[in-house]
Formats: structure tokens, C-alpha cells, sequence
């Protein structure tokens, strides 16, 4: 889990520099590969978020069957 949210964090400060005035002629060169790679992040993001929920979700169901 904790894997999973320093992926997650790096993969958005990654996303991030793309608001960044300074890059913006790198950023137009390679416009298709950027979105990409953020459309990437954002699978990424949905998926590992539904795995966590589940996890959780699993673990409650655990709890309450436990005799």
C-alpha cells in the first residue's frame, strides 16, 4: 500500500511539470507522448485506487466473520 502511494505520488509531481511555463516548448514538441503519459497516470491512479478499496473492503469482511 505504501508502494502504491509513493508510485502514485511521484507519477503526479511528474504530471505536474507539465504546468510549467519553462517546459512548454518540450512539452508542445512532444504533445502526444505527454498525454500519453498522463492518461497512464490517471489508469494508474483509478486502478490502484479500486485495489485499495477492495483491500479495505476485504479486510472489514474479515473482521465481521471472525468468530
Amino acid at each position: 500500500m505504501i508502494l502504491y502511494t509513493l508510485l502514485i505520488i511521484l507519477l503526479v509531481l511528474l504530471g505536474m511539470l507539465t504546468f510549467i511555463p519553462k517546459y512548454q516548448a518540450a512539452i508542445n514538441r512532444f504533445s502526444i507522448g505527454i498525454n500519453f503519459f498522463l492518461t497512464l497516470i490517471a489508469t494508474l491512479f483509478g486502478v490502484l485506487l479500486a485495489m485499495a478499496f477492495a483491500n479495505i473492503e476485504e479486510e472489514q469482511k474479515e473482521k465481521q466473520h471472525v468468530i
